[in-house]
This record gives C-alpha cells, structure tokens and sequence, in this order.
C-alpha cells in the first residue's frame, strides 16, 4: 500500500452477515445436540461445531485477503495472503467510476466501486463491498479534479 493513503479498506462485515449468522446457528445447533440423549451425541455436536468454525474461518479469510487502498496517485485493490495479486490504476488515468449497490448495501451503506481508464472495457480495478462507499467514490473523485486541476 502506498505511504500516502488517503483511505484503506476491506469488505464491509454486513456482506458476510449469511455465512456468520450460519456459523452461530450451526454453533448453537452443536450445543442442543450436547444437551440431547443421543449416543453419539459428543461426535455430532463436535463435527457441527468444526463445521460452524470452518465456515467463519472462510469469512475471515475472505475478508481479510482483500484490501482496498487509494493514495493521492492511485487506486489499487490486493486480493490473497499467501499468493497476492495487485491491481492498480493511476488516478489520472481513471476516466470512468461506476458505483454499485443492492438494497441490502443501500441499507447497510456497502456497494462495490468500479474504475477504469480509457480504451478498455472491463473496470481495471474494483473495489467489492465497500463499506461507506459513497465517500470513498467522493474522495476518488475529489483527488481527480485536483490532478486534473494542478495539471491545467
């Protein structure tokens, strides 16, 4: 990541909301099967709780491998811990932002923010499930205009 970030971010918590709410509801099912009179009862309640920490453990690596980072010169999105890959895009070089958000994100204020340059027609860079993402587009923006500004 840049030394000069302006703002630095991962995916909102509230796009993960399914997959914890799965987790707890596993873990909660693996403590009602303790409590039954099951033979095997302990084998069971052990094999949905490794299901439940595995499940979590999938959200935390999904949420923690994507980071998000814009500078005064850049944008660039990092995807992996362990193998990484980089994408990244001048900001005098973006020509084009599109914002995208469900419902869900409209309520819970997370979107996805795409940028892409000119001459090409997929976003070279894209920002997923971004929380606060209408102000991250703003900043984007706003450093556009001042590069675009100072260039003049």
């Amino acid at each position: 990541m840049a030394d000069d970030a302006r703002w630095t971010g991962s995916p909102s918590w509230w796009t993960y909301f399914g997959r914890v709410g799965g987790a707890i509801l596993l873990a909660a099912g693996a403590g009602a099967l303790q409590a039954s009179s099951w033979e095997y009862k302990t084998a069971a309640a052990l094999f949905v709780l490794l299901c439940a920490a595995l499940l979590f453990v999938s959200v935390c690596w999904s949420k923690f491998s994507n980071r998000f980072c814009v500078s005064r010169a850049a944008v660039s999105a990092t995807y992996g811990l362990l193998s990484q890959e980089t994408h990244e895009i001048d900001v005098r070089d973006i020509k084009d932002i599109v914002l995208k958000q469900s419902l869900a994100g409209r309520i819970f204020d997370y979107g996805t923010l795409e940028f892409s340059s000119a001459g090409r027609d997929t976003a070279e860079v894209v920002f997923e499930n971004v929380p606060a993402v209408k102000a991250v587009k703003d900043l984007v923006t706003e450093l556009k205009r001042n590069e675009t500004a100072s260039r003049l």
